[in-house]
């Protein structure tokens, strides 16, 4: 390879590794945000079953 080509593939090669890196990056926190996001519906389950058997309860009192 002559110098340009060179110089260009390791400014290439730099630049992919800042990408790869960002992706990494991306990744780690979509998997935390996804983790949290189905911990929160979880606990939304939780809590409209609650609900509804305190609704249950009243509807069978009254």
């Amino acid at each position: 390879m002559d110098t340009y080509n060179e110089t260009k593939y390791k400014e290439l090669k730099k630049k992919y590794a800042i990408l790869m890196k960002q992706y990494s990056m991306i990744q780690q926190e979509y998997e935390k945000v996804n983790s949290e996001l189905s911990e929160s519906i979880q606990e939304k389950r939780i809590l409209q079953n609650r609900i509804n058997e305190i609704l249950g309860k009243q509807n069978e009192e009254s």
